[in-house]
């Protein structure tokens, strides 16, 4: 089952120079890699579903709860894409690769009682070393060499501060928690 993809509670703002690349294997290098068996999204009933182009997807994240991937979207937007391991539920966020740059992109999949956690990408010249993902609960973040992703429990994006890390092209990007 495709899960709709519920918007979490942060919203990503960013400023940048202008020799910023907005190209998505710029921003998430990760997506020049050859795909492997293991970037494969499972087969699942509405996984088609997810609005993304299967070669390109790539596994960012995985735990014994849910497993994370990005990909581009059917219209070369930028997907964070999560998988609640023990259901079927799947969802997806596609962003714009000009938002993208600007916002990045979050998710959390839910369906009825079952819930997962939130997801944040950014792109990959953002400076997240400030951002605190040794909270307790289940924060955690990929290894920065595949992509900035950030997993972290509802109570966790919820208690967030709004936080300014620089980016390594320039400017800042803010993260915006809404709280």
């Amino acid at each position: 089952m495709v899960a709709a993809a519920v918007l979490t509670p942060l919203a990503l703002a960013g400023c940048a120079g202008d020799d910023a690349s907005r190209e998505p294997v710029d921003m998430i290098p990760v997506l020049a890699a050859t795909q492997t068996s293991q970037d494969e999204i499972p087969p699942a009933p509405d996984a088609d579903g997810l609005g993304v182009q299967p070669d390109t997807t790539r596994l960012l994240r995985e735990s014994d709860t849910e497993t994370h991937w990005v990909a581009l979207g059917d219209d070369g937007s930028i997907c964070l894409v999560s998988w609640l391991v023990d259901t079927d539920l799947y969802g997806s966020s596609c962003t714009p690769p000009d938002i993208f740059f600007d916002r990045g992109t979050s998710l959390q999949i839910a369906a009825g009682e079952v819930r997962g956690s939130t997801s944040l990408l950014v792109p990959s010249d953002v400076d997240l070393a400030p951002f605190d993902v040794t909270a307790p609960g289940s924060a955690s973040r990929s290894d920065p060499a595949t992509a900035q992703l950030v997993v972290m429990t509802r109570d966790q994006a919820r208690n967030l501060d709004d936080m300014e890390v620089e980016r390594e092209t320039g400017g800042t990007f803010t993260l915006h928690t809404g709280s």
